[in-house]
C-alpha cells in the first residue's frame, strides 16, 4: 500500500468502504503508477510465476471444477492493461467465440485466467 493509497483509504467514509467492491476501487493507486500493471506473485502448482505472468487454468470437466495449469507469459495486447483491467482484457481478446467456460479471478495483483 503507498502512502497516497493510505491517504486516499483514511479520508473514505464508512458507507464508501462498506459499498466498496474492493481495495483497488475504493483507493486506485495515484500519483507515479503506484498500482502494479501487470500480475505478480500468482503461484500455479506450487510454482512462484514471474511479473508479467499468470497462472493458466484449464478447466477439468469430469470433476466440474478449474485446474491450474502452469504459468504463461502475459499476451502483449494485455501486458499494458492496470490490474484491474486485466480480467476484462483477456476475456475480450483471449477466448474463442462461443467459450462455454470462463475462470478469470484475481488475488491482489495475481491473475488467473481460462476458457474452454
Amino acid at each position: 500500500m503507498t502512502s497516497d493509497q493510505l491517504t486516499c483509504f483514511e479520508n473514505k467514509s464508512c458507507d464508501d468502504i462498506a459499498n466498496a467492491k474492493d481495495f483497488a476501487s475504493l483507493c486506485p493507486g495515484s500519483g507515479g503508477g503506484s498500482q502494479p500493471t501487470k500480475p505478480t506473485a500468482a503461484t500455479c502448482n506450487s510454482k512462484t510465476c514471474a511479473e508479467g505472468q499468470y497462472c493458466a487454468m484449464a478447466y477439468d470437466s469430469a470433476s466440474d471444477s478449474w485446474k491450474e495449469g502452469s504459468c504463461q507469459t502475459l499476451p502483449s495486447d494485455c501486458a499494458t492493461a492496470s490490474v484491474q483491467d486485466l480480467c476484462p482484457c483477456m476475456k475480450e481478446h483471449h477466448c474463442p467465440s462461443g467459450s462455454y467456460s470462463l475462470k478469470c479471478s484475481q488475488a491482489d495483483s495475481a491473475l488467473y485466467f481460462g476458457c474452454e
